[in-house]
């Protein structure tokens, strides 16, 4: 069996760990929005993904969610952030990216987020 781009290791309690380097404005919304919810940063990854996978999740903005601004180099500063997610659902997230042109785990990370707080996700928006 062929291993997964992102079979980097696996924790002790079994969650695998993808390893990307993020912007640290999208870093800055996963912590917000986090927070807001009261999860862990890879919850809220887990939530978009499994909201994207359509897996009984339906994840919702509420109005009084936090706002973002953002300087210039905060979206060219990256910074390295290991995500920890489930092993069951590693293989259906290599699956969706692949079906969006096998795009690398921080670009979906990066368009996910950016998608749910309404900020571009797209060129000319």
């Amino acid at each position: 069996m062929a291993r997964s781009p992102l079979d980097f290791g696996k924790t002790n309690n079994g969650l695998g760990q993808v390893g990307v380097m993020l912007p640290r404005a999208t870093l800055k919304i996963i912590d917000g929005e986090a927070e807001y919810y009261g999860w862990r940063r890879s919850t809220f990854i887990e939530a978009l993904l499994m909201h994207k996978l359509g897996r009984g999740l339906r994840l919702e903005r509420q109005p009084d969610a936090p706002k973002y601004r953002f300087k210039a180099e905060d979206w060219t500063t990256n910074e390295r952030y290991i995500w920890y997610l489930r092993p069951e659902l590693r293989e259906q997230f290599d699956a969706l990216r692949l079906r969006m042109g096998n795009i690398r785990p921080q670009a979906w990370i990066v368009l996910a987020v950016n998608e749910f707080v309404g900020l571009p996700t797209t060129v000319g928006t």
